[in-house]
């Protein structure tokens, strides 16, 4: 996260059964709601990209099944300023903690269940 940023953090809540991105800009207990989701998403840490515009998460979109709120993680980035979300694969094609290699370039895990995505522009 960028130093001129304030911390986000990505709160999967399992008693209450959904995940939210926080945005909490003194550390005193209140935030700001960037994302919320009635779903389970995948306990991965969500990476801020360098330029401090976008946060990498892996999302959950739909439940495995009508009995569950957990389900197949997609790789995400949320748009901070915007709040819109941008999927960049298909739930269940990379598992992983996202990680950015530089401005243009995210990882997410290792070996085959792996992914890189590359930008052409700043994210």
């Amino acid at each position: 996260m960028p130093s001129s940023q304030a911390p986000g953090v990505h709160v999967v809540h399992l008693e209450q059964g959904r995940s939210a991105v926080l945005l909490v800009p003194d550390l005193k207990g209140e935030g700001e709601i960037l994302y919320q989701n009635e779903l389970l998403d995948a306990a991965e840490a969500a990476a801020w990209s360098p330029s401090g515009r976008s946060i990498a998460i892996m999302r959950t979109r739909a439940p495995r099944h009508e009995f569950t709120r957990a389900g197949e993680p997609e790789v995400a980035i949320l748009d901070v300023a915007g709040g819109e979300f941008f999927p960049l694969c298909e739930p269940g094609d990379a598992r992983g903690r996202p990680r950015w290699v530089d401005q243009r370039t995210l990882e997410v895990g290792d070996g085959p269940t792996g992914r890189r995505f590359e930008f052409s522009i700043p994210v």
